[in-house]
């Protein structure tokens, strides 16, 4: 805990073992993608829907999903669905990173493979 007013990195205390999947679950690629990336990473990664119905994408993958709502859109400054939120590895470790994800990205059959290679969105 900090003082009033102090600024806090939680970062330096606990490194979260998830990262947060951002998708929008109306674009079949995308909610294809997300879904792939779930079932290779079931206690890893965390779906947040950009729009539309989270408990439509929790029924099919069996566990709970989350809206991304405005102030997460805001604080990770998010301008791009797919992407990847966790953190940094190595000397950025307290660095939060946002991975976008690209057309090419989104093959179901290797979404784990892609999901694995962005895991530390932030080069050491």
């Amino acid at each position: 805990m900090g003082r009033k007013g102090q600024r806090v990195n939680p970062l330096e205390k606990v490194q979260p073992l998830t990262r947060m999947l951002v998708f929008n679950p109306d674009n079949k690629a995308e909610h294809d993608f997300a879904v792939a990336a779930k079932r290779a990473y079931p206690t890893l990664v965390e779906l947040l829907v950009s729009r539309g119905d989270p408990d439509r994408v929790a029924k099919e993958v069996g566990t709970a999903v989350f809206y991304a709502n405005q102030k997460t859109v805001k604080r990770f400054q998010l301008n791009h669905t797919p992407c990847l939120i966790g953190p940094g590895q190595g000397a950025r470790q307290k660095l939060i990173a946002v991975t976008d994800f690209g057309p090419g990205d989104l093959r179901q059959d290797s979404a784990g493979a892609i999901v694995k290679r962005a895991w530390y969105g932030l080069a050491p």
